[in-house]
């Protein structure tokens, strides 16, 4: 083999692995990429105004969520807690109310109330921002003391499903469940306090996510 023809084949092959060296660079500097940030949802606190639209639960009638005994150290007999226990007499502008002074505390500039459909309301343009409430879960543990005076205790847990809507877009902008927590009490026995311990732990949800800030808000649409 002549020394021009080895030295043309031992170029073509540096050129070759030249080439192949930046495609695998290019290839792996793309994999390195990292990906782009998810889409935000972002509410402008100081000008945007915000209204809870509706309220709904998906929980069956007569579904017992819990119950109540007597003696909270020592439980003895005790009967079920229904969810009519727990919502019977409670109107949905009792939740609105708990969760308009959820967002008042937390900033939010407030537009009226609203009770029609979700997100169907002819005066949705009074607000910039619709929230729509779905409960899907409701748990109450309760119990009935006297050792020490006479205490009536209910803790509550609620998981509900949050829906933002964005009427100027007409576009669902965030989503998310949580759960909210509370512990009600009374100092005597009253048919209320299950409907209490149910808007406190309601309002306890709203505020978990209304006082996250703007930047962790992530769409999950």
């Amino acid at each position: 083999m002549s020394h021009k023809l080895s030295s043309l084949i031992v170029g073509v092959l540096a050129l070759t692995f030249i080439a192949t060296s930046a495609g695998a660079a290019q290839r792996t500097q793309r994999k390195a990429e990292p990906p782009p940030p998810p889409p935000q949802f972002h509410v402008e606190v100081p000008t945007r105004t915000i209204a809870l639209e509706r309220v709904q639960s998906t929980i069956p009638g007569g579904a017992v969520i819990g119950k109540f005994s007597y003696g909270c150290l020592m439980k003895q007999a005790s009967t079920p807690i229904t969810i009519e226990n727990a919502l019977s007499g409670a109107k949905p502008s009792d939740f609105i109310n708990e969760f308009t002074a959820e967002a008042s505390a937390a900033g939010y500039h407030l537009s009226g109330t609203q009770t029609g459909d979700m997100f169907g309301s002819t005066d949705a343009a009074k607000a910039e921002i619709l929230v729509g409430a779905s409960v899907q879960s409701l748990k109450e543990d309760g119990c009935y003391k006297e050792l020490l005076g006479k205490e009536m205790t209910i803790e509550a847990t609620i998981t509900v499903d949050w829906q933002i809507f964005d009427p100027l877009e007409k576009k669902l902008r965030y989503r998310v469940t949580n759960e909210g927590h509370t512990t009600a009490k009374a100092n005597l026995v009253t048919e209320t306090l299950p409907i209490q311990a149910a808007r406190a732990a309601f309002r306890d949800a709203a505020k978990s996510w209304l006082r996250i800030p703007p930047s962790s808000r992530q769409s999950k649409t």
